[in-house]
């Protein structure tokens, strides 16, 4: 068994669960899609199965994920499942504060936008106070590249998306 997280802070709770309980998976990896396609290429292991939990829906890349599932083995199944289903109003109107808040820089630091604007700030000190807000605000959902592109664009990717 092979465990995956892109969240270091989910790694290393899995890496001492597995020392206090003496079980747990084979391999814990920190990473994405292609840490994993590229870690079983380097020890030729070819995964049967794949089970995530709460993970499609984050995914920023479909195409390129599924590239990097497909290319461990042709054979390999997948499974998806989540529970941020839109039809329960409890889950609903809780993911919507927690986004709402990660989006708005008012749950715990860093957040998905004091990451942006931290990067921003960093990446272009020529920009105002206010550039900075504003092209934080509107590059949610992008990776530093395409925040980088859409800066240097001066905003024509963000139509394109």
């Amino acid at each position: 068994m092979i465990y995956l997280d892109l969240n270091p802070k989910s790694v290393e709770t899995i890496r001492i669960l597995k020392e206090e309980f003496g079980t747990g998976p084979d391999m814990i990896l920190q990473g994405n899609s292609d840490r994993l396609a590229d870690w079983c290429k380097e020890n030729q292991i070819h995964p049967d199965l794949l089970i995530a939990t709460d993970l499609i829906e984050h995914v920023y890349d479909l195409e390129v994920f599924f590239k990097d599932l497909s290319g461990i083995s042709n054979d390999m199944q997948m499974i998806f499942t989540t529970a941020s289903t839109p039809y329960n109003p409890y889950i609903k109107r809780r993911l919507h504060k927690l986004m709402d808040g990660c989006e708005s820089g008012t749950l715990e630091t860093p957040n998905y936008y004091t990451l942006r604007k931290s990067y921003i700030e960093k990446n272009y000190p020529a920009l105002s106070k206010k550039e900075i807000e504003n092209w934080a605000i509107h590059t949610r959902d992008l990776t530093y590249p395409d925040i980088d592109r859409a800066i240097q664009s001066g905003g024509n990717t963000l139509l394109n998306r």
